[in-house]
């Protein structure tokens, strides 16, 4: 099966520049936007939208890629915690027991929908990646206290996914710095392709990383 990815969520900050990069290395991508209030605009990779608190469009999403791509190879999921800040900033919004839905239970929905497509193929590869802002290149402000949370609950989670691995599904947790995504979003587009060392520890990984033996 050609390599197909499916991205979520298209407000963070590397899966644009990511989704073209797989694009333009021949890889088949779809993206998930939550924001459905502004429309992802030209030049975005195929784009479809995500209701993020709803089981039927996670469903919906992984039939798409399958109608498209014939399966799906990798789920790249990332959680950026600024950028959600500002998506969910607004008054009908902003409630934290929608944040918490939308930002815990919607990739729990999304993870249990593609898991269930990687079982059926024998094989899948899962993603994890955590956006962190680069002090050098952008002040830090703190987040509200539901995306905390919420960006908390979605480590865990992706830690929890990696240590039940089983059945030719495998994880990578991935650490990325924003403000300069050159160098990590091309390290990031390498472990899609090649996906995560044949090794049994769970931790995060910073993009870009080495390891003795080249990139982690």
């Amino acid at each position: 099966m050609k390599t197909c990815a499916l991205l979520a969520e298209l407000s963070a900050a590397p899966v644009k520049p990511l989704a073209s990069l797989l694009l333009s290395r021949g890889a088949e991508v779809l993206t998930l936007s939550a924001d459905l209030k502004s429309p992802p605009g030209e030049g975005t990779p195929s784009c479809v939208p995500w209701n993020s608190s709803s089981a039927l469009s996670a469903h919906t999403a992984v039939l798409e890629a399958v109608t498209r791509c014939g399966g799906i190879s990798a789920g790249i999921f990332a959680f950026d915690g600024a950028a959600f800040a500002s998506l969910y900033s607004s008054p009908g919004d902003s409630d934290p027991a929608i944040v918490i839905e939308r930002l815990v239970t919607g990739w729990i929905l999304l993870t249990d929908s593609v898991r269930e497509r990687f079982l059926k193929q024998g094989s899948g590869h899962f993603v994890f990646v955590h956006c962190v802002p680069n002090p050098k290149a952008e002040a830090v402000e703190a987040l509200p206290l539901a995306v905390s949370v919420a960006e908390a609950a979605f480590l865990r989670f992706a830690e929890e996914t990696a240590a039940r691995d089983r059945d030719g599904v495998r994880t990578s947790l991935v650490r990325f710095e924003t403000g300069g995504e050159g160098q990590e979003t091309e390290w990031l587009a390498d472990r899609v392709f090649d996906g995560p060392p044949a090794r049994s520890h769970i931790r995060w990984v910073r993009a870009g990383s080495r390891g003795l033996f080249g990139p982690l």
